[in-house]
């Protein structure tokens, strides 16, 4: 099993010699939309399965996983949420937003953070109380929506925001 950021993935796959790892059965994957030829290659070169996971430090990072298939070549999908994670697609008014609509991703359960350190005005804005259950929001400020099969789609951000 491996677990890699994406730009590591992409330069573990393109390092000389890879092919020759051939115990690798499993591969997961996250920190930025997946592109649709990754899981091809990754079965191609590493003969393993790769998962997509999805979610922000704070919910503890992952928070949807997705296994991937390699015949496909649509795109990869940030999955479902996991074991003890709530994932909601919500409106400005924190609202559920109609199946295949466009809304801003929420997570909420037991791996969402209580706030920023020494920043109140910034947990304030995105740690929200949980309008469908007991317990608190984080507002991610992505962007997804629900694909047919119930798997949520990243779709971007809502702000110009860029992570290093």
């Amino acid at each position: 099993m491996l677990d890699f950021a994406l730009p590591m993935l992409q330069a573990f796959l393109a390092a000389p010699g890879i092919a020759a790892v051939t115990d690798v059965r499993h591969v997961f994957c996250g920190g930025d939309a997946m592109p649709a030829d990754l899981p091809a290659r990754v079965h191609a070169v590493l003969g393993a399965q790769l998962f997509n996971q999805y979610g922000p430090t704070e919910a503890t990072i992952d928070a949807c996983s997705w296994r991937c298939d390699p015949t496909r070549s649509d795109a990869v999908p940030s999955g479902r949420p996991i074991d003890h994670a709530r994932v909601y697609l919500l409106d400005d008014a924190l609202q559920l937003v109609p199946a295949g609509a466009v809304g801003e991703i929420c997570i909420a359960g037991a791996g969402v953070a209580r706030g920023y350190l020494g920043d109140a005005a910034r947990t304030a804005a995105r740690f929200v109380d949980d309008p469908f259950a007991p317990g608190r929001l984080y507002r991610t400020g992505d962007l997804g929506r629900h694909r047919s099969d119930g798997a949520v789609e990243f779709l971007g951000r809502r702000d110009h925001q860029v992570k290093i």
